[in-house]
């Protein structure tokens, strides 16, 4: 005996009803057979249908609703990880299963993690604050925004620390190492290096808001009517001052930033060498002597 899935073509009436089930249709009767007392046969009706050895129809039940339902959404996630599966293994053949780990730790270093640590001296009290990468991206494009363009700075609100186009760069870099998987050329191994050359960037608007808020220190008092005595004592004062306040910021490193730096130190490394690799392979050489 066999029970197999089929679909109720006719109602028996005078004649007998028809079943669809394995590829052929088979004639039933009710009595005997159909096996529900609260549901009745109906065309189109999905059913189970038990076969003996023959072939012959021994019952039939009908499938509820909720049965379909549960069968197409088991259906549906069976599917979605098949294709699943089929996606990881084809970014591991193209990209390599060392570069999409490093990948996804870099993701958790960038938008997990606390990168920094910052004591803030505030009247005599610190504010202790522990941001991600991607919030110290909004706070570095809030300063440099405010450095370069004062007036559109004032204008917006003092608690917008949007990434704006810094943050669009960023979600561009860390797709980077997976460029591979669109881009068969070559070069598309290079996108590994882009996480760490937006990092090398940030540092440099860093080193600018810096420079920047230093020299702020020092220029409104040249532009006085003090003597250059009270000038340069003025310019000593706040230079000692920001010697001080820097001291009283305890910066330091979080587990974000080595977790990063190590993944994109690897990136880099592992992009070069195989655009190295490949570009010295005999079918590029090829190409290239082709083109």
């Amino acid at each position: 005996m066999s029970t197999l899935r089929g679909k109720v073509l006719k109602v028996p009436d005078a004649t007998p009803g028809l079943l669809f089930v394995n590829g052929q249709q088979k004639a039933f009767q009710i009595d005997g057979v159909w096996r529900s007392v609260s549901v009745a046969p109906a065309p189109n009706q999905t059913v189970d249908v038990e076969l003996d050895e023959s072939g012959a129809v021994l019952s039939i039940r009908p499938v509820s609703d909720s049965d379909l339902a549960r069968e197409e959404l088991m259906r549906a996630q069976r599917i979605a990880q098949e294709k699943s599966k089929a996606l990881a293994a084809t970014a591991v053949a193209k990209v390599g299963k060392p570069v999409l780990i490093a990948t996804a730790l870099l993701f958790a270093g960038w938008f997990f993690l606390d990168y920094f640590s910052l004591n803030i001296p505030f009247f005599g009290m610190g504010i202790k604050i522990h941001p991600t990468f991607w919030q110290g991206v909004g706070y570095i494009r809030a300063a440099t925004d405010a450095m370069d363009n004062p007036l559109a700075a004032i204008a917006r609100s003092s608690r917008e620390y949007s990434t704006g186009i810094y943050g669009v760069l960023a979600v561009i870099c860390l797709a980077g190492p997976l460029l591979p998987l669109i881009w068969k050329d070559k070069r598309a191994h290079l996108g590994a290096v882009l996480p760490l050359l937006f990092t090398l960037f940030l540092a440099v608007q860093c080193y600018r808001v810096i420079g920047a808020a230093e020299e702020m220190f020092h220029s409104p008092m040249s532009m006085t009517g003090y003597t250059p005595a009270q000038v340069a004592a003025a310019e000593a004062a706040a230079a000692a001052q920001v010697a001080q306040y820097y001291k009283e910021l305890e910066f330091e490193m979080g587990f974000g930033f080595y977790l990063s730096t190590v993944a994109m130190l690897f990136l880099a490394g592992a992009g070069a060498k195989k655009y190295l690799a490949l570009k010295a392979s005999p079918e590029f050489v090829l190409e290239e002597y082709r083109g």
